[in-house]
């Protein structure tokens, strides 16, 4: 595991630089450049490529990548069927260092000692990250753009302060799962394949997933992983993963004001009206109807 660690940011120790969101069909490849910032990635809609350093990696929607100075990174949309729309921001802090702790025991061990050492403000970031609550992080990233773009008095203290309150949110999350021992678990959650499948899921909601695709990965026979999936989390496989998707949905149409279809194309669902159907079991209202109780 390697980490960027900031240690105890305070507001008037950051300087956002960038904080903008793309909405993006398909492109060549951005780069190589070595990065001058410490930048955050985040998904929304659409895949986005990116080589870090020759390391490659994929983001699907909530899907999270942060890089920092004199790091080589390239980013690819290359999807001709999907927009693309992420947040990007840059930004600087004085006093960040990049840890490198093994994913094990000992190496969680050191994890640990090291908060303890540096304090619990301090803030952990690490290359990359599947977000489990899409919808509070796009408002972090929609609240810090909004004061970032501001002319007003005092807009670059808010920049700043929001940007804090930005990454001690992906911190918490990133210390939630990075501190468990062996696979990442998820609250209520103890067996290591369901944990794993659960991570899976959250990697690929831009894909039709399946129980079997899910129980495939984790290498376990479908029925049987069904029933340890129901047992450990109350939840039918289909049902989980619909839930997530639909979460990833709620924030997309109110965030990138996106066609119900093309939102219905980002979280795996080839046909519009029975990604409608979902929504509704889901949610209670349609998607249009989602959309316009939430911008009145």
């Amino acid at each position: 595991m390697e980490f960027l660690r900031l240690h105890r940011p305070r507001a008037s120790s950051l300087i956002v630089s960038k904080a903008i969101q793309l909405v993006s069909e398909p492109f060549a490849s951005i780069g190589p450049r070595v990065c001058a910032w410490y930048e955050l990635h985040y998904v929304i809609e659409g895949e986005l490529s990116c080589d870090v350093d020759g390391e490659a990696h994929t983001l699907g929607p909530g899907n999270l990548l942060a890089c920092w100075p004199r790091q080589r990174l390239t980013l690819t949309h290359w999807n001709k069927r999907r927009s693309l729309t992420y947040f990007h921001c840059h930004f600087a802090c004085h006093d960040a260092a990049v840890r490198r702790f093994p994913d094990t025991a000992d190496g969680k061990a050191a994890l640990r000692q090291d908060i303890d050492d540096v304090g619990p403000r301090s803030v952990y970031l690490p290359q990359r990250l599947a977000i489990d609550d899409g919808a509070a992080l796009t408002e972090g990233f929609t609240r810090l753009m909004a004061h970032q773009r501001s002319d007003g008095p005092g807009s670059e203290i808010s920049a700043e302060a929001q940007m804090q309150v930005l990454l001690q949110a992906i911190s918490r999350q990133v210390l939630a799962n990075a501190l468990h021992v062996g696979e990442r678990r998820h609250p209520g959650v103890r067996d290591v394949k369901v944990a794993r499948g659960i991570e899976y899921i959250a990697r690929n909601l831009h894909l039709a997933l399946s129980l079997h695709d899910v129980a495939a990965h984790v290498r376990c026979n479908s029925q049987y992983f069904a029933r340890i999936f129901k047992a450990s989390t109350g939840s039918s496989v289909g049902a989980y993963i619909r839930r997530r998707k639909m979460a990833v949905a709620r924030q997309a149409l109110l965030a990138s004001g996106m066609t119900a279809a093309t939102v219905a194309a980002s979280v795996g669902y080839r046909d519009p009206l029975f990604f409608s159907r979902q929504f509704k079991i889901e949610v209670g209202v349609s998607p249009r109807d989602y959309v316009a109780m939430n911008r009145r």
